[in-house]
């Protein structure tokens, strides 16, 4: 299934032109925020959306949705579009004062995956955009990976499908280990074959923290 937004137009049909500048302004964007401090997740959000779709949903970018929404797998959790504000409001103060917890360092390593994770799939469950949402939420929760010393993690065409599955998953049952587990599988990956240095330290923190999670599995469903 395509996201549709209100324009009627398929977010994966636009011309690629576009597309690329938008991806240039979001990655000036996040440039910038790298080299200062972070801002309200809420604001990075919106943002984020504007620059990347600000030639493509023209007057539109970066404004939460005014008509219903759907998603593969997180349907029954999208909330209506009047609802949406509030709930955006009540997450954005909710990751910030989980962000500001937050430590540089191999020792918080397990805390910043579980902020980034939960962050992204909040992004991804609220739905506030009428199209665009999941590729904002992959940026928002890649910002945070990397602002805190992580690499960020790129999901190719390929991993779309257990990607999707991670999120239903989520949705069926209300454990976010079957996302997280998805995403630090992946982030590990990009880690294997360093043998020295702060790389090998982080790919023993992620191995052990995929390592909990299966813990967590075999102990709740056998």
């Amino acid at each position: 299934m395509v996201e549709v937004n209100e324009t009627n137009l398929p977010i994966n049909k636009v011309d690629p032109r576009k597309a690329a500048r938008g991806d240039r302004l979001a990655d000036q964007y996040e440039n910038t925020i790298m080299r200062g401090k972070l801002p309200g997740i809420e604001e990075m959000t919106t943002k984020l959306h504007k620059k990347l779709f600000t030639t493509i949903f023209v007057g539109t970018a970066g404004a939460y949705r005014s008509t219903a929404g759907y998603i593969v797998g997180l349907g029954p959790e999208i909330p209506e579009y009047y609802m949406i504000a509030r709930r955006m409001g009540e997450f954005g103060l909710e990751a910030d004062s989980r962000i500001n917890e937050l430590r540089r360092g191999f020792d918080s390593t397990e805390k910043i995956l579980d902020t980034a994770f939960w962050i992204h799939y909040q992004i991804a469950s609220i739905h506030p955009f009428p199209d665009g949402n999941g590729r904002v939420a992959r940026r928002v929760m890649n910002i945070i990976l990397t602002k805190f010393g992580l690499k960020p993690i790129v999901l190719g065409p390929r991993s779309k499908s257990k990607y999707l599955d991670s999120l239903d998953n989520v949705s069926r049952t209300g454990d976010l280990d079957y996302l997280n587990l998805f995403l630090a599988k992946n982030l590990y990956e990009d880690y294997l074959g360093i043998e020295a240095g702060t790389g090998l330290q982080y790919q023993y923190k992620i191995r052990n923290y995929i390592g909990k999670i299966n813990e967590r599995f075999l102990e709740q469903y056998g």
